[in-house]
């Protein structure tokens, strides 16, 4: 209630019952659709890039026990 009296205030036509509106309600859900889409979008990014980071970090550990591996049969070997 108190925010109509505001917007009326605001808005002197709406005080003579016409109706108004900055921006329709189709522009409102084609920003809002546009906005979305464009979260997905870097919603996909951030996936792929985590599944790259994790593919990348699967063959570092690979790396490291390689290279534990290779240390300790050089010690037996000594």
């Amino acid at each position: 209630m108190a925010q109509a009296k505001i917007s009326a205030r605001m808005n002197p036509d709406a005080a003579k019952g016409k109706f108004s509106r900055s921006v329709s309600m189709a522009d409102r859900s084609m920003r809002l659709l546009e906005s979305l889409d464009e979260i997905e979008m870097r919603v996909e990014a951030l996936r792929e890039a985590a599944t790259a980071m994790e593919h990348e970090r699967e063959c570092l550990i690979e790396m490291i026990q390689s290279i534990q591996n290779s240390q300790e049969m050089r010690t037996i070997c000594d």
